[in-house]
């Protein structure tokens, strides 16, 4: 048989295969990802030609609803996997507990677990990879998808520009809340009470400044609950350095002692009432303590309602599947949509729904 060498040695340049079917989503709640993949191979690149151009893979959201009030941050639950686990390090107990580290860590390393050993400053790389849709930091509602930071919104969207207003409502206008905002500078040894922060307060901002420039100052910031229990520097023991407090599942960072600015600040809703107080030893200076935080106007329950028809979800399947709308929260009076904060005293409705894709089989 006779073969044309010239035709046999010519570069044949690669192209893309068909996407595959996406996976299943990486969350039950709080905003997932789904991911497909092609390959290079229809053809494949040969005889030096050129592999294909373009994106091997891609991602959509899933699963966007809040999570229930109450539970777990998610990188939390994912470090409390390894509670009791000490991978033979010195010193740690045999019940060690694992939570979230945030605060020192590097940009790029945000996508990583980093977990600290409850109760000390201790922390370690526990994996390489948070779970895809795991936030980036506290401090924003970027996600992490295949161990990289990437946009995503409020609404845990990714590529989302939605944005929290003040008042923490996804894509509001500001006009939920108002702000209060104070000083307090009286000293009496021990613990001293600044202001009571009220459930569903948001962005609270608390400032100590030291009066004498430098950050031993005898005057210390501190956080209970409403039932008394310390959170944060109770007993007169003093957090020197940058930590996160997890209060009902909303993070509290606190910039630690050993600052000229002893700050505390959250910009998530708390579901609990927080006491701040000041603690003051030594030459009982008045302390400089400075706060601010959004509370919710009061309005009428009745003004707002579960509206069925809102935009309809991702189908549930490539074929044969059912896609629903998601029930939103509108103000009855203009049919503006607000925050399901409005309508939490409302049963839900579960909402229309129907097939889809169904001009083809599996």
């Amino acid at each position: 048989m006779c073969v044309n060498k010239e035709a046999e040695m010519r570069p044949v340049h690669g192209e893309w295969g068909p996407w595959g079917p996406y996976s299943a989503c990486s969350r039950s709640c709080g905003g997932g990802t789904r991911s497909t993949a092609r390959d290079c191979n229809k053809p494949e690149p040969t005889n030096g030609g050129r592999f294909c151009v373009g994106r091997r893979m891609k991602f959509r959201s899933c699963n966007t609803e809040p999570c229930p009030r109450g539970r777990r941050d998610f990188r939390e639950e994912q470090c409390s996997q390894f509670d009791g686990k000490h991978f033979n390090i010195n010193g740690l107990p045999p019940t060690v507990r694992w939570v979230p580290k945030y605060s020192g860590i590097l940009m790029k390393d945000r996508c990583k677990l980093f977990c600290r050993v409850a109760g000390t400053t201790a922390y370690y790389q526990l994996k390489d990879r948070v779970i895809d849709g795991t936030q980036c930091g506290p401090d924003t509602d970027d996600i992490c998808v295949q161990g990289l930071c990437r946009q995503a919104g409020c609404d845990h969207v990714l590529n989302s520009k939605a944005r929290n207003d003040k008042c923490g409502v996804c894509g509001g206008d500001n006009s939920s809340c108002k702000t209060l905002a104070g000083t307090f500078n009286n000293a009496q040894y021990g613990y001293n009470v600044v202001v009571r922060i009220p459930a569903g307060a948001t962005n609270i901002d608390i400032k100590q400044v030291s009066y004498s420039g430098k950050p031993e100052d005898d005057n210390y910031l501190a956080l209970s609950d409403s039932q008394s229990n310390f959170l944060l520097n109770g007993n007169f023991v003093v957090a020197m350095f940058k930590r996160e407090i997890t209060f009902k599942g909303t993070v509290i960072e606190y910039s630690g002692s050993d600052t000229k600015e002893e700050r505390i600040n959250c910009t998530e809703r708390i579901d609990g009432e927080l006491v701040v107080q000041v603690l003051c030893v030594g030459n009982l200076y008045n302390p400089d303590v400075r706060y601010s935080f959004n509370i919710p106007i009061e309005e009428h329950k009745e003004q707002f309602v579960w509206d069925p028809s809102g935009s309809w979800l991702e189908c549930s399947r490539m074929c044969q599947g059912e896609r629903r709308r998601k029930a939103v929260c509108v103000r009855k009076s203009d049919h503006l949509v607000v925050s399901d904060q409005r309508c939490e005293h409302l049963p839900r409705p579960s909402g229309a729904h129907e097939p889809c894709n169904g001009d083809c089989e599996l």
